[in-house]
């Protein structure tokens, strides 16, 4: 299986940070639970990252590009 992930790490922490806002400001704002959605596109930003820093480490050791990412 290979993921394409076209997005840099600092976009991907940038991506998290605005989800993360977005379900605190919910939660503050609203008098209804936070959407699931949110909580997922969340947690899938939060996985592409995972793989974006497993990738990078690949490559710091010499073991080049994670195949799963290409």
């Amino acid at each position: 299986m290979n993921i394409l992930i076209d997005q840099t790490e600092d976009e991907l922490r940038a991506e998290i940070d605005f989800w993360t806002k977005f379900v605190n400001e919910w939660k503050n704002f609203r008098d209804e639970p936070v959407h699931p959605r949110a909580f997922e596109a969340l947690e899938r930003v939060e996985s592409r990252l995972e793989y974006v820093l497993i990738d990078q480490n690949r490559q710091a050791e010499g073991r080049g590009s994670s195949p799963l990412l290409h």
